[in-house]
């Protein structure tokens, strides 16, 4: 109890106004995020920054890009107030109802659902204005990621283990050849269900649709196709959490969505993935699942780094065993 009413007088200080209570956020682990509600009954997202060495980086970020996004309509959460100074560093942004798409993970048709209207998203995105944001330009170029994680593997290898390491010189072996001549563009960085807030959409007659007008069970062998689905129970209302925003390939986001889901959801990726990239107009071709096997082993190699400089290294041994296990993947 006293432990929460320290919680609670830590919040009510940063927002500057009396906390009544406060609810952990339920996915997500790269910062401590509360939705705290006031005493005059408004509510508002504390984000709590275990990072204090990105901390300005990710409020930078935060301040510049909900207007970019409104430009190609898309919505992120206004910043309200920040502080990369304090102990520990802080942002406090609007609150949008809403649930994460990660809710909706737990049946294949939940899971369909979330890949199509989520797809549909990457070609918007793709058109948010980079110049001047102070965006990571590492991915933008192939010989930029090579050597980034050349670097990269030279500082993990004592923890990556022989196997792991041979693997992953093979990938950046084959940055070139899967990347070259492509563009370069905008990336969310972590593009997956729990950075995405979703709503019931509202019928033509002004009602919301409800779970009886979902498409039926159908057996989970079945791979769905875009003509079998009906119109989509819900929409986006936003998108969450642009710390790693960057430029990069075009393929970038729809890649580490694959990763996410196949990772945390292997059953339902099966029937997702398609969908995502229908939604998406990205071919399900060879080529693709070429360039996203390497994004994908890369961003893996990315995040033992930052884990291993930022955070502990269990949490890098952690993403070591994220990566053997990516690794195995056809």
């Amino acid at each position: 109890m006293q432990e929460d009413r320290t919680d609670i007088d830590q919040l009510s200080a940063i927002v500057s106004a009396p906390v009544i209570a406060a609810e952990p956020c339920r996915w997500g682990f790269e910062n401590r995020t509360s939705i705290v509600t006031l005493e005059d009954g408004r509510r508002l997202v504390v984000q709590r920054i275990n990072s204090r060495a990105h901390a300005g980086h990710k409020l930078h970020l935060a301040r510049v890009l909900p207007d970019r996004l409104a430009a190609v309509g898309l919505r992120a959460p206004a910043l309200l107030a920040a502080d990369a100074e304090a102990d520990p560093p802080f942002a406090v942004r609007e609150y949008l109802p809403g649930e994460p798409a990660a809710s909706l993970m737990g049946t294949v048709e939940g899971a369909v659902e979330v890949a199509r209207i989520m797809g549909a998203l990457l070609p918007r995105l793709a058109q948010v204005e980079t110049a001047g944001a102070g965006l990571s330009d590492s991915w933008a170029t192939p010989a930029r990621l090579a050597r980034q994680a050349k670097q990269q593997l030279q500082r993990c290898r004592a923890l990556l283990g022989a196997a792991a390491s041979d693997a992953l010189e093979l990938a950046i072996d084959e940055v070139a050849e899967c990347f070259i001549g492509r563009p370069a563009c905008f990336a969310h960085g972590d593009f997956c269900p729990v950075n995405v807030l979703v709503g019931r959409r509202t019928t033509d007659d002004g009602r919301r649709t409800t779970d009886d007008e979902s498409p039926p069970n159908r057996l989970s062998s079945t791979v769905y196709r875009p003509s079998e689905m009906a119109a989509p129970r819900i929409e986006v209302i936003a998108l969450l959490d642009f710390e790693f925003a960057r430029i990069a390939d075009p393929l970038f986001d729809a890649a580490w969505w694959g990763w996410v889901v196949r990772y945390h959801h292997a059953e339902r990726w099966v029937h997702a993935w398609p969908q995502l990239l229908a939604s998406a107009g990205i071919p399900n071709d060879q080529a693709t699942a070429a360039r996203v096997r390497v994004i994908q082993r890369l961003r893996c190699l990315e995040m033992i780094d930052y884990c291993a400089a930022t955070r502990t290294l269990d949490v890098a041994a952690m993403w070591v065993e994220r990566l053997g296990t990516t690794l195995g993947w056809g």
